[in-house]
């Protein structure tokens, strides 16, 4: 009997892995549903990615673990397991980890799953690393 761990992992080995060094995360593209995309998005503890903002879609983040800032225009608040953040479409933002990995679910609206479109969309605030 195959164990129900067994299926998830057997699962998630096969979905895409996408990197950018520019942004500095993983994400792990699940997919598209009901006009939504869906990714797993992890950073390493310490890490943080520039200011940006998306013109074309907003974004919903979903803290499952790991403790940092999110800052959203010019205000830094703190996230933690279970936080949860909207986005706006046109929002400057970023994603600053403290001393842990941060793993968190990131739902895009409307659907990019981070396709060269969904990079593409990225619009800098800051100078890349």
């Amino acid at each position: 009997m195959i164990s129900t761990t067994s299926k998830i992992s057997e699962s998630v080995a096969q979905l895409h892995e996408i990197h950018s060094v520019r942004v500095h995360e993983y994400d792990l593209v699940l997919g598209t549903f009901d006009g939504a995309g869906y990714n797993l998005t992890f950073m390493g503890g310490g890490d943080n990615n520039v200011t940006h903002h998306h013109e074309r879609y907003g974004a919903t983040l979903c803290f499952i673990s790991g403790k940092g800032k999110v800052r959203v225009n010019d205000a830094f608040l703190g996230y933690g397991p279970g936080s949860c953040f909207k986005v706006p479409r046109k929002t400057v933002h970023q994603i600053v980890c403290d001393d842990t990995d941060t793993l968190m679910l990131t739902i895009q609206s409307p659907a990019t799953t981070f396709s060269e479109k969904g990079w593409g969309d990225i619009v800098y605030d800051e100078q890349l690393f």
